[in-house]
């Protein structure tokens, strides 16, 4: 009963619209698979030397069963954590926390069938927001390339390439089928101001597939774990810095052109294909801003 996909359904308390919603009732959905292994959908993350920098663990893990409760390898500490299970059916699963007293619910998710969508590239662009928001973009393709760009707020400042496992890319390529990313939305977005923006961009055989834009962390709470793959798989990448002085993205400020920053991002990387060669270009329009 308990293999398979969980999803966290939010609790309906007299908290439930104040802002000073306390974090305890943000949980991340997850799986439970065969040889005891647990995955946290959001990802593990062990905080860094400055705040704002976080090293992403993955989201694998280990648990065990044990009488009425469930034991999970916290993967910083090495320790188990329990929690008990109040109640496991076919489509239900309720946790207690005894630290917080609250009971959380989980709801099993019914498999779907998957796409067959094969990609050879995707690039993905973090907006800034007001704080200290990373501002970076990265490009990794089928043969485990990475190109990084850091802007602001991350450790890495400048131009970077480097390599990962040609899995990593297969593995997230799979993991997009499963949730059939085609079919979502082409834009998300929340009515406020001063908040990080986020574009992806999927690409085969050097036509995009499919952009998705999100403003706010609103993107699908499927496509986020994806999405965290994709942002920190530079950090196993060995990166190495190489200067390059024709950039046409500064994610910090709005490309130039009518696309999202992940799309600019991804011309730029077509771009460093490019040979620089001397040519003589006559004016044929000028331009009539001030």
């Amino acid at each position: 009963l308990l293999l398979g996909d969980w999803e966290f359904v939010t609790p309906k308390t007299i908290y439930e619209n104040d802002s000073l919603l306390s974090t305890t009732y943000t949980r991340s959905d997850f799986r439970f698979e065969k040889d005891s292994i647990f995955k946290l959908n959001d990802g593990f993350f062990q905080r860094g030397e400055k705040h704002n920098e976080y090293n992403y663990l993955g989201q694998k893990s280990k648990y065990y069963v044990e009488n009425d409760s469930l034991y999970i390898l916290n993967t910083i500490t090495n320790d188990y954590f329990a929690q008990k299970i109040s109640h496991l059916s076919k489509d239900t699963l309720a946790l207690y926390d005894k630290d917080d007293k609250i009971t959380f619910f989980y709801t099993k998710q019914k498999p779907e069938n998957p796409t067959n969508n094969k990609l050879s590239q995707i690039t993905l662009s973090l907006g800034p927001c007001f704080g200290t928001c990373p501002v970076s973009s990265i490009s990794m393709d089928r043969a485990g390339n990475i190109i990084y760009l850091g802007e602001s707020n991350t450790k890495n400042i400048g131009f970077f390439k480097g390599k990962i496992d040609k899995n990593i890319f297969l593995e997230i390529e799979s993991d997009l089928n499963r949730i059939r990313f085609t079919e979502l939305k082409n834009e998300y977005s929340v009515a406020a101001t001063d908040l990080p923006d986020l574009s992806v961009t999927f690409i085969n055989n050097d036509k995009i597939v499919k952009t998705i834009y999100a403003y706010g962390n609103t993107e699908p709470r499927n496509l986020k774990p994806i999405l965290n793959k994709i942002i920190y798989s530079y950090q196993n990448a060995n990166l190495k810095r190489f200067e390059y002085n024709y950039p046409i993205l500064n994610p910090a400020f709005p490309p130039q052109f009518l696309v999202n920053n992940s799309e600019a991002f991804y011309l730029q990387t077509l771009l460093l294909k490019a040979k620089k060669t001397e040519f003589k270009f006559k004016t044929k329009y000028r331009s009539c801003l001030k």
